[in-house]
């Protein structure tokens, strides 16, 4: 590759990457300001947490219909009309006082979200081909760096104005450049799966498994991200405002993994990835269940944000190996990734105050450890094929 095209590319990728930094500023939002939106819509915690679930059901069907869309019609301009919905959408969450309002207003945030993350990674895919490894670990690494970004912009617009909605409005108003972004890229040449060889390479029980990983998983980052202030607060073990900034760490934390893992990639095998960071994440969890005292939570925190940091786009180009990658293999991915995302934050929401704080680390940790085996299995599996494929 010469210089000149090593800087288009580069380029031609910046504009996924921009909105990828919007993806996380919008996706960090909900956790830091929960108890704020519980106050604002007088509804208990345990309430409120119906958020999450309505977010990710707005989610899960964004994927469903991003996935067919950038099948068939040119993404960019669908991506700019998306990050304008959620510029729209996340303005107004902090508006209303009813709990059934926010939940609409979340809906469409989620549906946003949805659309944009389908759409990112299978344009980003389609744009380098094979050479899409890195770059996506590196989009990857963007979010955790808007989510890194996002509870401190809350905190601080908010200490400075006392104003929530001038603290989603900063948020939103930090999607923008990221849409005028993609004006200015070609939409790149859709991924066409006609030839015969696709169609047999296409592996419908190895993207099952990997759904039902993705369920699982997600549900776990998801819960990490969304709980660790409230668990850490009501647990004593830090302030609400040293709080936002726990957040903060875990997503810093998945940030700077990220960029570890796009160098990591290159080198070694994905499903060995897989298996040396989960252990550590299940690891990690059980520091924090010992709960010995402040200093533990924050390494705790940093350690699980850390080695989590590879798991979803090296989970991807894992399943990459054995299916060729669509619109349509994604929306199934994101779509299964956006129910755990929905069910587990939901979950930890109706055991949190009946059986304490230490229980949304307990069932982020059963997830996480059901995360590992069912790479374990993958693994197996595609070995399995493997030699099935030599015999024949």
């Amino acid at each position: 590759m010469t210089d000149d095209s090593a800087v288009a590319s580069i380029r031609h990728g910046l504009p996924y990457y921009a909105a990828f930094v919007g993806l996380g500023l919008t996706g960090a939002a909900l956790g830091p300001t929960l108890p704020s939106l519980a106050e604002q819509t007088h509804s208990a915690l345990a309430d409120v947490a119906i958020l999450f679930t309505v977010e990710s059901l707005g989610y899960m069907l964004g994927t469903i219909v991003a996935g067919r869309l950038v099948d068939r019609v040119q993404g960019h301009p669908v991506l700019v009309a998306v990050l304008a919905w959620m510029a729209g959408a996340l303005a107004l969450v902090p508006w209303f006082e009813t709990l059934g309002a926010t939940m609409a207003v979340l809906w469409a945030v989620g549906l946003g979200m949805g659309m944009l993350d389908v759409g990112c990674n299978t344009l980003i895919v389609w744009r380098y081909r094979e050479r899409s490894g890195p770059y996506l670990n590196g989009l990857h690494s963007v979010y955790a760096v808007g989510a890194f970004l996002s509870p401190i912009v809350l905190s601080q617009v908010q200490l400075r104005t006392g104003s929530l909605p001038m603290a989603f409005g900063t948020l939103s108003a930090m999607l923008v450049p990221a849409a005028v972004s993609l004006l200015f890229v070609d939409s790149p040449v859709r991924l066409q799966r006609t030839r015969a060889s696709d169609r047999q390479s296409f592996d419908r029980s190895f993207v099952a498994t990997g759904a039902v990983f993705f369920f699982v998983y997600t549900g776990a980052e998801a819960a990490s991200g969304g709980w660790i202030f409230t668990y850490a607060v009501r647990s004593g073990l830090t302030t609400a405002e040293s709080g936002a900034y726990l957040t903060a760490l875990f997503w810093g934390a998945v940030a700077i993994g990220r960029l570890i893992a796009t160098a990591a990639a290159t080198r070694y095998e994905a499903g060995g990835i897989l298996l040396t960071t989960l252990p550590i994440s299940v690891a990690s969890v059980g520091l924090m269940l010992a709960a010995l005292g402040e200093g533990f939570i924050w390494f705790g925190t940093f350690v699980l944000g850390l080695s989590v940091a590879a798991v979803f786009p090296t989970m991807l180009a894992l399943i990459g190996t054995r299916t060729p990658v669509t619109g349509l293999v994604n929306s199934v991915l994101f779509a299964s990734a956006s129910c755990g995302a929905m069910f587990f934050p939901w979950l930890i929401g109706q055991v949190f105050e009946p059986l304490g704080p230490r229980s949304a680390l307990v069932v982020i940790g059963i997830n996480l450890t059901l995360s590992t085996a069912l790479v374990l299995l993958l693994r197996a599996r595609r070995a399995a094929l493997r030699t099935d494929e030599a015999v024949t």
